[in-house]
């Protein structure tokens, strides 16, 4: 009888270990809305953009992760509204980033967490001078930041984080909402 009590204890045991293991991977997507500050062609603008991310993160234990992704960006409303008028339109920026991820949990689902990583981005523009107009593609290594807040359920969650990337062409920070599936 004690036989058989030890082994339902140790199964016990291990499968409650096996469930406290937190999810390893994690895939998730970000869309939001900023600023970019930018110097190109010797002239310097500024706008607001559409931000869009999607990445894979592979987590080390529950608190420490490395993160792969792709980010983009382009015109926002008043971008759009005010092209007619600069030299500088149809601004976007896009590429690859690799990021350490940190997080701090909070409790009932809720964590703090900040990223920071090495990006190679490229800024795509159009220059207007003179009545003629001639497409740009500048690309270069840089560096982003964010911070934010997460709240995870099983395997799915949600945050909002701030943002901010920089290059050597131009600048950028923003608020962004996503959604992410752990497995």
């Amino acid at each position: 009888m004690s036989y058989k009590y030890a082994v339902a204890c140790l199964l016990s045991a291990l499968s409650l270990t096996a469930h406290a293991q937190p999810p390893q991977h994690v895939v998730g997507a970000n869309l939001g809305y900023g600023n970019v500050s930018y110097d190109v062609n010797n002239s310097h603008d500024e706008g607001d953009m559409f931000l869009g991310d999607v990445y894979y993160r592979y987590m080390f234990d529950h608190n420490f992760g490395i993160e792969a992704g792709y980010k983009g960006a382009f015109n926002g409303i008043g971008s759009v509204l005010i092209s007619p008028l600069t030299e500088i339109t149809d601004v976007s920026y896009g590429g690859p980033r690799l990021s350490g991820y940190a997080s701090y949990p909070l409790g009932a689902g809720f964590e703090l967490y900040g990223k920071g990583g090495v990006t190679y981005y490229t800024l795509s523009y159009t220059f207007k001078n003179n009545g003629q107009s001639k497409e740009y593609d500048e690309s270069s290594l840089g560096g982003e930041a964010a911070a934010g807040v997460a709240w995870a359920y099983k395997h799915f969650g949600l945050n909002l984080e701030y943002n901010y990337a920089k290059n050597s062409d131009f600048d950028s920070g923003g608020m962004m909402f996503g959604a992410q599936l752990r497995f």
